[in-house]
């Protein structure tokens, strides 16, 4: 539900695999949740720590903690629009 601008705003923190989508892939995905064609939101949870997020971008290794932003993220992309209820 993030997308691939967050790159621009959080640089490496967000250098993810797969990679963070544009804006009209996330409304796809939105659309798929909304007609029940997406039946599951999962997070996947890689952790880096920050002393190795902190080194170009290239050299950074993919990851980010998934847990604890997913419910925040999904409520402000999917509820707090009206998406969901």
């Amino acid at each position: 539900l993030l997308t691939d601008e967050a790159l621009t705003s959080y640089g490496a923190n967000f250098k993810l695999d797969p990679p963070l989508r544009t804006k009209p892939h996330i409304e796809a995905l939105i659309a798929g949740v909304k007609d029940g064609t997406i039946e599951i939101i999962s997070a996947d949870h890689t952790p880096v720590a920050p002393e190795k997020k902190a080194r170009e971008r290239d050299a950074v290794p993919f990851g980010v903690a998934g847990l604890e932003p997913a419910l925040p993220v999904c409520r402000a992309a999917l509820i707090e629009p009206g998406h969901l209820p």
